[in-house]
């Protein structure tokens, strides 16, 4: 039997429920809609980040989860304002299917070959946080030191900045500032 119409789509299926279920597939294939941990009574804390530790919980089961939406949540206004295409905004949509996809080396310019293709995702997820240090290098930033061998303690600095109050902080990933100080 050839490759005719009648083999192009299931048998009996219609071809808008064909197209929704290929959709449903690629969409779980691609990791945007995990389960488990995601919803809003699983995730920690429910995002009111008032300390550092908080937001380095936060961040790592977001990862973990797959949680690209609410990770987007707690983004720095300038990660959000410059982490886009071209230097431009970074919206939603770009974030929660670029950040599965970016790399070490899309941050760091000075990256040796063999961890260019390492995902941040699996950084963040997989490497043992040595440090968090707060109001560092300045008031109202933090970073956190993780290790993730063979890379360089020095390059896994990653900033948290307190876009609240003194009062009433709101820690929050500075995913632009890290690249820039990767690529000084």
């Amino acid at each position: 039997m050839g490759l005719g119409r009648r083999t192009s789509r299931c048998r009996g299926a219609a071809p808008g429920r064909a197209l929704a279920l290929c959709w449903a597939l690629a969409a779980l294939a691609s990791g945007c809609c995990a389960t488990g941990g995601c919803d809003a009574d699983s995730l920690p804390l429910t995002r009111h980040l008032e300390s550092v530790y908080d937001t380095v919980d936060f961040v790592r089961y977001a990862v973990r989860w797959r949680c690209w939406d609410a990770l987007y949540e707690v983004l720095s206004a300038r990660t959000r304002e410059h982490g886009g295409p071209d230097g431009g905004p970074l919206g939603r949509f770009d974030f929660t299917f670029a950040f599965p996809r970016a790399t070490y080396g899309d941050l760091d310019p000075h990256a040796p070959p063999e961890l260019r293709d390492v995902k941040l995702a699996w950084i963040v997820h997989k490497s043992q946080i040595l440090n968090v240090v707060e109001n560092f290098p300045r008031p109202g930033e933090a970073r956190v030191f993780l290790r993730y061998e063979p890379i360089e303690l020095s390059r896994l600095g990653f900033p948290l900045i307190n876009e609240g109050t003194a009062e009433r902080p709101r820690w929050t990933l500075g995913l632009v500032e890290w690249a820039e100080e990767q690529s000084r």
